[in-house]
């Protein structure tokens, strides 16, 4: 979520006047754990390339599904961009997905990602959350 609040004379937005769009992480750019300033290159279907979204928000893993609010802007030097107000990870729903979330564990590498996958299926996150023990039996 975006921190910068507005500037003298400007009235916040309304969360109902943002725009909304949904992607995947193709990758970070940038991230500063202080600031949290954070600039992603995203897929969003509909999009014909790479968008970047811009903003104040926790580091996010490449391959995140996310849905974002905010408003598009044009920068000077960089173009149009995704002013991020609201940031929000969408729980993986397929086994490529819930792969590639397992693989940003320390830890887990590829092969043990499959297997775990392949021993709970889509129930896999509902499993580390609830009952972690059971990974294992993997």
């Amino acid at each position: 979520m975006s921190e910068r609040g507005p500037k003298d004379g400007e009235r916040a937005p309304k969360f109902a006047d943002l725009e909304q769009l949904e992607g995947v992480v193709e990758r970070t750019v940038f991230h500063s754990p202080e600031s949290r300033w954070t600039v992603l290159r995203v897929h969003v279907q509909g999009e014909p390339a790479l968008v970047t979204l811009v903003g104040r928000t926790m580091g996010i893993e490449d391959g995140a599904d996310i849905s974002a609010r905010g408003r598009w802007i044009v920068h000077p030097s960089h173009g149009r961009q995704f002013q991020l107000e609201h940031l929000t990870l969408r729980r993986p729903t397929t086994d490529a997905q819930i792969i590639a979330r397992l693989k940003t564990y320390p830890g887990i590498k590829d092969v043990m990602a499959q297997r775990i996958v392949k021993r709970f299926g889509t129930d896999t996150l509902d499993i580390l959350d609830h009952d972690p023990r059971r990974l294992l039996e993997v």
